[in-house]
């Protein structure tokens, strides 16, 4: 029991002995709570706490030792805030990394085809700006052959529609709603039609993963966050690639997609390979200024990691003899569609 004395502070221990405190020599062991009992510590004892809960007594010490309450004051009121700032800061990195990780597939595998087709055709607008649409009966009905025999490795491929664009630069994409968009340029430097069917079955793990759809509604949610008035805007070749550009583990994943269907299908997987190890060959040499390579960094910007993903690329198992996957006559009409 505590006793306040004037300005001393009288305990008395268990075997009735007592121990006098003056109020100079004490200070608060934690943070002063009204609805709490005052903890005490003296500097010449400091294991020892003393525990004062009669109100009546709480209110006499702090009428002499005021600045009780100014350290109650600076203390718990700066951590209150301190860990209001934590609190509010997590809640934020929760928010982000929701609308950046999780939010976006989630919502991207329930969306409606009829939005995704929309959505599809109004980023189809980007490219139209740059380029046009390669209209010619005989290289679709060679595409459309080709996408033919990429399904036969996937029975639950879902339907695409692949558009040659009459662009700058050499890549393809995939956009919401099954659409692909390739560009001529990457046709010509094709040297088999192997090579641009890896191209293909890559883009389509992309479709059939939801990747588009997720890109979209992750740029779309981060601008709200970001840029809550839309002020914001991306203008020339590189920023429209940039807002297409997948991440790596969604590449690896396409990447697998791509050899798990041309292996099923009887195409060789080689030719994906060969068609990226090519290109990045003529790239570092110099030669992305020549024509068809006048762009080629977008391309590898847009896919990371593209070297170690091509060592992961393995031939047909042995024993398995690769299917043609289009005869010269076909493969012809593809490389002159935009002529």
């Amino acid at each position: 029991m505590a006793i306040l004395h004037g300005e001393e502070l009288e305990l008395n221990l268990a075997l009735g002995d007592k121990v006098n405190f003056a109020l100079s020599q004490l200070s608060l062991a934690t943070p002063y709570r009204p609805d709490k009992a005052l903890s005490l510590r003296s500097s010449l004892a400091g294991k020892v706490r003393i525990l004062i809960e009669d109100r009546a007594q709480v209110e006499a010490i702090m009428a002499l030792r005021p600045d009780f309450k100014l350290v109650q004051n600076q203390g718990y009121g700066t951590g209150t805030k301190f860990n209001l700032f934590i609190a509010v800061f997590g809640v934020i990195v929760a928010i982000v990394w929701s609308f950046e990780t999780v939010l976006p597939h989630a919502l991207a595998t329930v969306a409606p085809l009829s939005w995704r087709v929309q959505a599809g055709a109004s980023e189809e607008m980007d490219f139209a700006s740059l380029g046009h649409i390669c209209q010619n009966t005989s290289a679709d009905l060679a595409m459309a052959k080709l996408v033919g025999v990429l399904a036969t490795g996937d029975a639950e491929m879902p339907n695409v529609s692949v558009h040659i664009y009459d662009l700058s630069f050499v890549n393809a994409f995939a956009l919401p709603g099954g659409l692909i968009i390739v560009s001529h340029k990457l046709i010509e430097q094709a040297e088999r039609p192997e090579e641009l069917a890896g191209v293909l079955a890559h883009e389509i793990g992309h479709v059939v993963h939801a990747d588009p759809e997720t890109q979209m509604i992750r740029r779309f949610t981060l601008n709200l966050i970001s840029d809550p008035f839309g002020s914001s805007h991306s203008g020339g070749t590189i920023a429209m690639m940039e807002q297409f550009r997948q991440s790596r583990a969604a590449e690896e994943a396409a990447d697998d997609y791509a050899r798990q269907t041309m292996v099923a299908a009887g195409v060789d997987p080689i030719g994906l390979r060969d068609f990226f190890s090519r290109i990045l060959k003529r790239e570092r040499g110099g030669q992305s200024n020549n024509g068809g390579l006048a762009q080629l960094g977008s391309m590898f910007s847009t896919h990371p990691g593209t070297e170690t993903r091509m060592a992961k690329i393995a031939p047909l198992p042995d024993g398995k003899k690769p299917k043609q996957v289009l005869d010269e006559a076909d493969w012809q009409a593809l490389r002159k569609s935009c002529n």
